[in-house]
């Protein structure tokens, strides 16, 4: 079976909350998030990536800048 991989677009209070528990969460997946603060976004990131370690958990975490009011980017 193929690794599954999530998008988290928005890293504000419901996507920070949602990334927090899916980086904790048993099983192999890749998070990718994406949010158009760049320097706020990689921190939540990293912060999220940190917490999960302390729990024995590495998840494969990615952070990509985005504006979806860039169609090109965002397609």
């Amino acid at each position: 079976m193929a690794r599954s991989t999530i998008m988290i677009i928005g890293l504000g209070d419901l996507g920070g909350h949602v990334l927090e528990m899916l980086v904790r969460a048993p099983g192999s997946r890749r998070i990718i998030t994406a949010d158009i603060n760049e320097d706020w976004a990689y921190r939540k990131t990293n912060i999220a990536a940190f917490g999960a370690s302390q729990l024995g958990h590495y998840p494969d975490l990615e952070f990509t800048k985005i504006d979806l009011y860039n169609i090109d980017q965002s397609a």
